[in-house]
């Protein structure tokens, strides 16, 4: 989890035992989706690690309907737009989003974070 004064959310790490994934249904996008790592999700977005030199995803391009994988089989669908795009690294930033999806990215984040704060105490 990280978090810094600029962020208005919360960040929730991919973890190698429990990655997170994300699947575009957009033709343009499909085969992208193979080689994409997600690096983190929050309330407000995703970051992404893209192969280096990938000229698909532009910044300001709206991505409609993508499926997030979280841990424990729970997909999301949500559209977002790229707000930040350098070398190998992509943010997208979700919009429109439906209450009901944001409620199962909120109870995701919360039990990350609870479990943080557990291990944190059981290595103090």
């Amino acid at each position: 989890m990280s978090y810094d004064k600029t962020r208005k959310h919360v960040r929730i790490e991919s973890e190698p035992g429990e990655p997170i994934t994300v699947l575009f249904k957009q033709s343009e996008l499909k085969e992208l989706s193979q080689r994409i790592e997600v690096r983190d999700v929050s309330l407000g977005g995703l970051g992404l690690k893209v192969p280096l030199g990938s000229k698909v995803l532009k910044k300001e391009m709206v991505i409609k309907d993508f499926e997030l994988m979280l841990p424990g089989a729970v997909k999301c669908v949500f559209s977002g737009k790229v707000v930040y795009k350098r070398l190998n690294y992509c943010g997208i930033e979700f919009i429109n989003i439906d209450p009901a999806e944001r409620w199962k990215l909120e109870i995701f984040i919360a039990g990350k974070k609870q479990e943080q704060k557990r291990n944190s105490k059981d290595a103090g």
